[in-house]
């Protein structure tokens, strides 16, 4: 043999090159082999699925973040003009891998808002955590805004 297929041997060596299996599940050294029975398994791949365990959102967590946002939502109005105060349903989508709020669903009240007021209302929400759960949940949630309070005039003197 001469020296370019003695590299080319080694080259494909390197490579992985897969070496035949014996006929029989034993390896090399008559040592057993353990196989899987796809008969067993009813699968015919011969693997065997395994279920990941769910777990549920937290339903009292998820309420408390949700307080939190309206709270949050409550300074909408007083930072931000024509943002609408009064009472609507929104509805908050938590992502369960990340256990955050990833969207809010404004409704028709909130909904209707200036892009900054929708904003603002949005902000209030999103990214509150809570405890990972299996897959996604959508809540929906009544939000109640109140009306700032009207800044006192100064009181003028009674002297004329």
């Amino acid at each position: 043999m001469n020296h370019r297929h003695v590299w080319v041997a080694a080259l494909l060596a390197a490579c992985g090159t897969t070496k035949p299996q014996p006929s029989d599940p034993s390896d090399a050294t008559g040592t057993s082999v353990p196989t899987l029975d796809a008969s067993a398994s009813g699968d015919a791949s011969g693997t065997t699925a395994v279920a990941e365990e769910e777990t549920p959102i937290d339903e009292e967590a998820a309420q408390i973040v949700l307080k939190r946002g309206a709270r949050k939502a409550q300074e909408c109005p007083k930072v931000v003009p024509g943002a609408p105060t009064g009472e609507g349903t929104i509805e908050a989508t938590f992502d369960g891998p990340s256990g955050r709020i990833v969207e809010v669903d404004l409704g028709s009240h909130f909904g209707s808002a200036n892009e900054q007021a929708q904003g603002c209302f949005k902000n209030a929400f999103v990214g509150e955590i809570i405890p990972n759960f299996t897959g996604k949940k959508k809540l929906p949630f009544t939000l109640n805004v109140a009306e700032p309070p009207k800044a006192e005039e100064p009181k003028k003197s009674g002297k004329k």
